[in-house]
């Protein structure tokens, strides 16, 4: 019996102190505010995995506050792309996952690729997403760090 009391109070005084201890170490990573919604939320899990070195990660929707960026130059938040079926060798479909996260400059960092069927069209879809630059997202009116995930279906020619 003693033994089982004196396991549960060092149990008790030793599990404060890891999990301040971790939560200093993830205190100097920027937070990045990610929108979930319905048809995203497998992409952001992906993208949550992909960052967890790197950044601390806030979920969030428009109800609460949030305002999510967009490119400028542009009347909708996606890249402007030029046909990736003309890049491609062969004519079989498929389909490229990425990530980013736009800082509160509007400059993207980090751009990775989640999924891809062609190394060609990774390459030109990371360098596109390296370059352009967008209109920060903003939570309560601030600007913010934010993470942008989308996926692109590449079908079959004609």
């Amino acid at each position: 019996m003693n033994r089982f009391c004196f396991l549960t109070i060092t149990i008790l005084l030793v599990s404060p102190g890891l999990v301040q201890a971790e939560s200093k170490r993830d205190e100097s990573k920027p937070l990045v505010y990610a929108a979930v919604d319905g048809e995203s939320e497998q992409l952001v899990r992906g993208a949550r995995k992909v960052y967890a070195d790197k950044f601390r990660f806030f979920e969030v929707n428009q109800k609460q506050g949030f305002s999510p960026g967009g490119l400028k130059g542009s009347f909708t938040s996606t890249l402007r792309f030029r046909d990736l079926r003309s890049m491609r060798v062969s004519d079989v479909p498929g389909k490229i996952s990425y990530a980013m996260v736009v800082t509160p400059e509007g400059k993207v960092v980090e751009p990775r690729i989640l999924f891809s069927t062609d190394a060609v069209v990774s390459k030109y879809v990371t360098e596109r997403i390296t370059n352009e630059r967008y209109f920060p997202a903003r939570w309560h009116g601030v600007p913010v760090y934010s993470l942008h995930v989308e996926e692109w279906t590449i079908r079959q020619a004609c």
